[in-house]
């Protein structure tokens, strides 16, 4: 039985390390959106310069770093990373994906490594009884807002198609103020990271109320990687084995929790 578990424990410490093999050498190229999405990648300015974190980043280069992987990670308009990453050629993987059967058919995921949760957002002087939604299917009588290229797994497939959508948060939040839309929903953990970084005004602005979207399963999110070239499975491979560790260690929640607190 000694014997037995003591391989086992080697199989097991063998496998990130033979899944990074076909990586040796390499720079890894990644990409995720310019638009910005704290707390899971963003930019922080101090003194003049600026330095990209946040969960995700720093869990990606945590994980090359450990297999001694170069990497080299850039904000791109989203709908450019999705299609770098589909062609495989520049950029190899992305960060922060949830999951749809298109991407799932032109990208490998990796496991979901974490998950947000819809809120919506409206103006209080238009709804001054305050907006009291009971499901999301309530949402076909509202005019909404989104960003281009972003897929709102979470909305049905009617209010995605009907959306008004712009090219970035800053944006969708002054339509919402100028009363272009009626509401719009969006992951609530980044909008506090967007308003943490003063990139939208929530917490502060008294115009604007918000609450979660009723009946709503939380939006879970991958790692994306090309299936245009080997690199893409090895990756996933890669991943997949760490945050299965991770997990199982409860070292991602601890990571996660550094990230979301106030």
């Amino acid at each position: 039985m000694k014997t037995l578990l003591i391989t086992a424990l080697a199989l097991l410490m063998a496998q990130p390390a033979s899944a990074a093999a076909p990586l040796a050498g390499q720079t890894i190229r990644v990409c995720d959106d310019a638009n910005e999405w704290p707390p899971y990648s963003y930019l922080q300015r101090e003194a003049g310069r600026q330095e990209l974190r946040g969960f995700s980043v720093d869990l990606v280069k945590s994980i090359f770093a450990k297999h001694g992987i170069s990497v080299q990670i850039d904000l791109l308009p989203w709908k450019r990373c999705l299609r770098e990453v589909s062609e495989g050629r520049q950029y190899q993987m992305l960060l922060n994906a949830a999951a749809t059967p298109e991407r799932e058919a032109e990208y490998l995921l990796s496991l979901p490594y974490h998950q947000t949760h819809s809120y919506y957002f409206y103006l209080k002087r238009r709804y001054p009884k305050g907006l009291k939604l009971k499901s999301s299917s309530e949402l076909q009588g509202y005019t909404m807002g989104g960003v281009r290229g972003y897929a709102y797994p979470a909305l049905p497939a009617t209010a995605r198609e009907q959306m008004l959508r712009t090219g970035n948060y800053s944006s969708l939040f002054r339509m919402l103020q100028l009363g272009r839309v009626d509401l719009l929903v969006e992951d609530f953990e980044a909008m506090q990271g967007l308003a943490r970084t003063g990139a939208i005004e929530l917490p502060g602005e008294p115009a604007i109320a918000y609450a979660p979207l009723p009946g709503v399963a939380p939006s879970v999110y991958h790692l994306m990687f090309t299936r245009q070239r080997p690199t893409g499975a090895a990756l996933q491979a890669l991943f997949n084995t760490e945050l299965q560790q991770m997990q199982a260690s409860g070292e991602l929640d601890r990571r996660l929790a550094r990230y979301l607190a106030p």
